[in-house]
């Protein structure tokens, strides 16, 4: 058997079906799991470091954009301070002259070809003050001290460019300080959870059902007259939605428009639709829920269903995955095959999900497996005849083309 992972697709919703008790929803696939905890881990080095790391990469520019902002503001400050007094000497004025120009040398934006960089000295020549008002007689001559300060922090091309670096690893710094690590730790431990579940419930598959003595089922669909799609792709995608969403009001199969061939696409197409109809806002979530039946209408959930994210509730990240069978004379292969057949159909018949099977090149579903007078038997819904039948293991594996079924995997939020 040859297993590739398909293209990821997202479901906005999934619950179980009642064929086998389960206090949470389908289980992750370890793979995925494994992977993000080992991605959290390292976000948590990561930050680790950088926060470590910060004062000495840091701390000479923090120091001086310190510097720059506390200059900036007693500008201010004397311009307002300034401005309300009645008498101003002709340092105060010519200050407040400057004021503009001398705000324009604490300038750290980035610089384009049409805004120049001043200095203190710019700043007399432009607006023709004698730089002598500002030389420094006497303790109490504030604004000479600050144009002194100004003239020695004016902002040159270098540090315009580091101040950038320095505001956005403050703002990381930030985020680190107020808890972003401590929420990658709790991640970690809501995964190593679910990790902890999916190992009881391998172990639980391997030693009661991979023996194929507990029987197994999905609850049956009525057959209704429908449409005939190309190779029956469209028929086992709403089967496979509505064994996820435990729904099996969505019969009336209005969704032929949708310009997909396979189960997959067909599949991914109806999940990004939602589940709800076309309800006003007004109405309530029960009676959106109640009303599931035409899917053409369901493109309209995210606009009009009311509290549509509690629609949602239950719903994860799901990824496809396809097994191929080949027919082949090889011992080994062949038992590899029928393992893995087995392993893939009990693992989601117990969390209430279908299991789609190419059967001599056309779609139907496997609903249940069961051991028969000392035979391994599968219950398929075949939707050319539009009837349910159990066929034996080694029968199906002669006439199987190929598999697809859903895994949960853990999403960027998780």
């Amino acid at each position: 058997m040859y297993r590739r992972l398909f293209t990821l697709f997202l479901i906005k919703t999934a619950s179980m079906a009642n064929c086998m008790a389960q206090d949470a929803p389908p289980s992750r696939e370890p793979f995925f799991i494994s992977s993000k905890i080992r991605l959290l881990e390292r976000d948590i080095k990561n930050e680790s470091d950088f926060l470590a790391n910060f004062n000495a990469k840091y701390g000479s520019i923090e120091e001086k954009f310190n510097l720059n902002r506390a200059l900036y503001n007693e500008i201010l400050n004397k311009e307002k301070a300034l401005e309300d007094k009645a008498k101003k000497t002709k340092q105060e004025k010519s200050f407040l002259k400057m004021s503009y120009c001398l705000k324009s040398t604490l300038d750290y934006a980035p610089k384009n070809n049409n805004l120049l960089t001043y200095k203190v000295e710019d700043c007399y020549r432009i607006y023709h003050v004698k730089p002598n008002l500002f030389t420094e007689t006497n303790p109490e001559d504030q604004l000479s001290k600050l144009l002194g300060s100004l003239g020695q922090n004016f902002v040159d091309e270098n540090f315009s460019g580091s101040v950038q670096d320095y505001i956005e690893a403050k703002a990381r710094k930030e985020r680190i300080e107020n808890g972003l690590i401590d929420a990658y730790k709790n991640k970690i431990s809501k995964l190593e959870q679910e990790l902890d579940r999916r190992k009881k419930f391998d172990a639980m598959i391997e030693k009661n059902l991979m023996g194929c003595k507990t029987e197994l089922t999905i609850p049956l669909k009525d057959f209704k007259d429908v449409k005939p799609s190309e190779n029956y792709a469209y028929e086992a995608a709403n089967d496979l939605l509505m064994s996820v969403t435990s729904d099996y009001k969505i019969s009336n199969h209005t969704y032929y428009n949708i310009n997909k061939t396979t189960v997959d696409d067909i599949f991914t197409d109806l999940i990004f639709k939602g589940y709800c109809t076309d309800r006003p806002r007004q109405e309530s979530l029960e009676n959106c829920e109640e009303d599931k039946s035409d899917l053409e209408k369901v493109a309209t959930i995210f606009e009009s269903c009311f509290d549509r994210d509690q629609n949602a509730n239950n719903l994860t990240g799901m990824s496809s995955l396809s097994d191929y069978f080949k027919k082949t004379s090889d011992v080994k292969e062949k038992k590899q095959d029928l393992e893995n057949l087995r392993r893939t159909v009990v693992t989601n018949l117990s969390q209430g999900i279908t299991v789609t099977a190419k059967i001599d090149k056309k779609n139907n579903s496997i609903i249940g497996i069961k051991e028969d007078k000392g035979v391994c038997k599968y219950q398929i819904r075949d939707f050319s005849k539009k009837e349910t039948y159990w066929i034996s293991e080694s029968e199906l594996l002669e006439r199987l083309n190929e598999i697809k079924y859903l895994v949960r995997y853990t999403r960027p939020e998780d």
